[in-house]
Parts: C-alpha cells; structure tokens; sequence
C-alpha cells in the first residue's frame, strides 16, 4: 500500500488493499522477506505508475474502479 500510496502522491489511507487469491491473481510462488518486496514491490510500483499514466486526469479512485473492472473480465 506504501509503494502505491508513494507513487501516486496520496495519502496511504486512499489505498484500499484487497487480500491476495490465487485463484484470481498470479501465484508469486514463495513470498517472504526482502524477497517479495523486491520483486513483488517493483511490479506494484510499475503497475501504479502505468494506471496514473493512463488516467487522463481521472481521479485515483476512478482509475481503480477500471482497473477492477478490467480484471473481472
């Protein structure tokens, strides 16, 4: 929640973090320590910074409400 709350310039009260599943999101594999924020980190940051830039000026809560629609496909 960190890494996107710090990417998007919002505060970290604005991030709602939603349990993982496997059953609908990548299995990272074994996820502990360092390890996971290294890599996992990275990608949420990539994936953060790719909705802001798609956003068009839309707000943050918008651009997540498309993004999960988007994934429900």
């Amino acid at each position: 929640a960190m890494i996107a709350a710090t990417e998007l310039g919002v505060e970290l009260d604005a991030i709602d973090v939603v349990p993982a599943d496997t059953a609908s999101a990548p299995d990272e594999g074994y996820t502990a320590g360092s390890f996971s924020i290294e890599h996992g980190g990275a990608a949420m940051r990539c994936a953060v910074a790719r909705a802001r830039a798609a956003s068009g000026g839309r707000t943050v809560k918008a651009v997540a409400q498309a993004s999960a629609a988007r994934a429900a496909r």
